[in-house]
């Protein structure tokens, strides 16, 4: 941040994303964001760490949160904001229809976070039908029309996800796939001679196969304007694998939130 910003209390906004396994967080004054910083999450609570990086910042006038990991981790954030600041923490819910998008949920609040802050900002970008691919821990799928309707969406299994769900059986494995895999670019081989590379392979050729059949019927259903939207962690890694081109977007729930932080 700016030395301008931390002289001035109260002028920027804290955007929080708190996934299934990192909590992420920019500060935003006006229409600019600070980089993104993340930190692996505890599912108990909130990590130190991160709460110390805080307070080097000025207290900011709102901290805005979309949350997915759980409540205690809602809980712990809350009591250290209200602690440390005096401050609500002011959890994003989904809604019925706002900013222009109509949740398709029957059940609005159902509808994860992240991804409605997804769906707000890809409604900002223009009035085309939007596909979003979310490679985060998991997989998500959400196709909006041009009217801004959500058509719904898919949750599937991300890369790791994948990897550890076949060897949990095998412990040893497991952990080399948590020590070799957080920092690997995913690669493919057609067929593996060893079985790190066989999982991460089989992973990706699974993810890559939903991701293309998926996108082409969407886009089907929506119209050959479609604009194909790609975002989270391993999508700069996944991109150049599939079949259609995409616009990346890597911030795609923080500019969401963005745009919900404006309307408070």
């Amino acid at each position: 941040m700016s030395s301008a910003i931390v002289e001035n209390a109260c002028v920027h906004d804290l955007l929080v994303d708190c996934g299934n396994s990192r909590i992420k967080w920019t500060w935003l004054e006006g229409r600019n964001m600070s980089p993104v910083e993340h930190i692996e999450h505890i599912k108990t609570g909130v990590p130190a760490r991160m709460l110390k990086t805080w307070l080097k910042e000025a207290k900011p006038r709102r901290v805005v949160i979309a949350n997915v990991c759980g409540e205690n981790v809602a809980r712990a954030l809350s009591q250290w904001l209200q602690k440390n600041w005096q401050i609500e923490a002011d959890f994003i819910v989904p809604r019925r229809k706002a900013f222009g998008v109509q949740n398709a949920y029957p059940i609005p609040q159902r509808l994860g976070s992240d991804r409605w802050a997804s769906l707000v900002a890809a409604r900002r970008i223009g009035k085309h039908p939007v596909c979003i691919v979310d490679c985060g821990s998991a997989l998500t799928i959400d196709a909006l029309n041009a009217e801004g309707q959500h058509r719904g969406g898919l949750i599937i299994p991300g890369l790791m996800m994948m990897m550890t769900a076949v060897s949990t059986q095998a412990r040893d494995l497991n952990k080399r796939i948590v020590e070799e895999e957080n920092d690997r670019p995913p690669s493919i081989e057609l067929l593996a001679g060893d079985t790190l590379p066989a999982l991460r392979g089989g992973a990706l050729y699974a993810m890559i196969a939903t991701i293309d059949r998926v996108v082409a019927d969407v886009s089907q259903a929506l119209g050959k304007d479609t604009v194909l939207l790609i975002t989270g962690g391993d999508a700069p890694h996944l991109e150049g694998l599939l079949a259609d081109n995409y616009r990346q977007e890597p911030n795609l729930v923080f500019k969401g939130l963005a745009e919900i932080a404006r309307s408070r």
